[in-house]
């Protein structure tokens, strides 16, 4: 398990937050959980877990919100953000949103590359060179038809679902769509190129930001 904090520590002795909620959250219905779901709770779904109680009262907590990242071998995959004050309607329907695409990135991700870049922030990386306007007229990734489209669409926030629908493609091509936009954009995952897709050097235009049709 890992965990981030971004507030100070309210005393010296209180450790790094390194309880799970998920299955307080979730209740009976933890093993139900559908893959890409949000579950919402408060201090009151945490009965009879003193240990969570405790560490909710510690941080002066409200409310958490678990995402469904991934189940496989009785083992599920959640990421839990927790608030220090009540989850908007607004957010939580942000959350409903982002929550599968977050799956999605989850299962597709190179293994042992999140707990590596965890552990390797002391040491030194050496640079590698940045794609820059991946989808500029330009096509300095050398992307095909094909590529460029799903590139297009994740950069809009669709899912992987949603990409098969879009495209009329197999999942079997879009994973080789994939690797191939990987090996020319010079990322390792699909979490990865969504947040190269994603930033200000990406190459979108106003006009392309407006549209949702794909050529």
């Amino acid at each position: 398990m890992f965990s981030h904090e971004t507030r100070k520590r309210i005393s010296e002795e209180l450790g790094p937050l390194e309880v799970s909620f998920a299955g307080a959250i979730c209740g009976a219905d933890f093993s139900h959980a559908k893959v890409g779901s949000v579950w919402f709770g408060r201090e009151e779904n945490l009965e009879d877990q003193p240990r969570l109680i405790g560490a909710y009262r510690d941080r002066c907590l409200v409310e958490t919100a678990a995402i469904m990242l991934d189940k496989k071998n009785g083992t599920s995959d959640f990421l839990e953000l927790h608030f220090g004050c009540p989850i908007s309607a607004d957010l939580e329907t942000s959350l409903e949103i982002i929550a599968p695409i977050l799956s999605d990135c989850w299962k597709a991700r190179a293994m042992g590359r999140f707990s590596d870049a965890l552990l390797s922030r002391g040491r030194v990386v050496p640079d590698r060179p940045k794609v820059t306007g991946i989808l500029s007229m330009e096509n300095p990734c050398r992307l095909s038809r094909a590529e460029y489209r799903v590139c297009l669409l994740l950069g809009r926030g669709l899912n992987n679902q949603a990409l098969l629908s879009e495209l009329s493609i197999t999942m079997a091509t879009l994973r080789t769509h994939l690797r191939n936009i990987y090996a020319k954009t010079g990322t390792a995952s699909q979490t990865e190129l969504i947040h190269l897709l994603l930033s200000p050097n990406a190459g979108w235009s106003q006009a392309d930001k407006g549209r949702f049709d794909v050529a």
